[in-house]
């Protein structure tokens, strides 16, 4: 844990020794069978490669964790990374796809609060969308806000492979 800790911390200030501690975190964890903490530090690590480094090939990475967390009926986990797909899909400029995924966290009542530097990057994400789509954003949230819990997670699936 305190391995993941050091490079949650790091990797939130964007520093690329942040992937050093995670490995490390994620190789701890593996061999406790720790699948909590593997969890977190493989979703820190892919993230901040999403965020940080090539988008493109960060997004493949998504499906597994997805499958993760949805495996272990983590829905607070699943949605954080379905945020965190939705960022990566902005950054790739597929703008009505991370709309959808949007419209799908605001419905979801299992989808909880975002706060601090992930709340200032579904923002942006948002403003991006918006300004990309016009008027059409506000259909692809609708699309996205009817899906449903486990529809979202087939589609955000599906996303991470196109």
């Amino acid at each position: 844990m305190l391995a993941y800790t050091r490079g949650e911390i790091r990797a939130e200030r964007g520093d690329p020794a942040a992937a050093t501690h995670l490995v490390t975190a994620i190789a701890a964890a593996d061999e406790a069978d720790s699948r909590f903490v593997a969890g977190i530090a493989r979703h820190t690590l892919l993230t901040s490669a999403a965020r940080d480094g090539d988008a493109a090939a960060a997004l493949p990475g998504f499906e597994p964790l997805l499958d993760h967390w949805h495996g272990f009926g983590m829905w607070t986990h699943v949605w954080i990374a379905v945020r965190a797909l939705a960022a990566t899909l902005s950054r790739l400029g597929r703008h009505r796809d991370a709309a959808v995924l949007l419209g799908a966290l605001t419905a979801s009542p299992r989808a909880t609060t975002v706060y601090g530097a992930d709340s200032a990057r579904i923002d942006a994400v948002r403003v991006a969308a918006r300004a990309a789509l016009g008027l059409d954003f506000d259909v692809a949230a609708a699309e996205g806000a009817a899906l449903g819990d486990q529809e979202a997670v087939a589609l955000a699936r599906r996303l991470t492979r196109s």
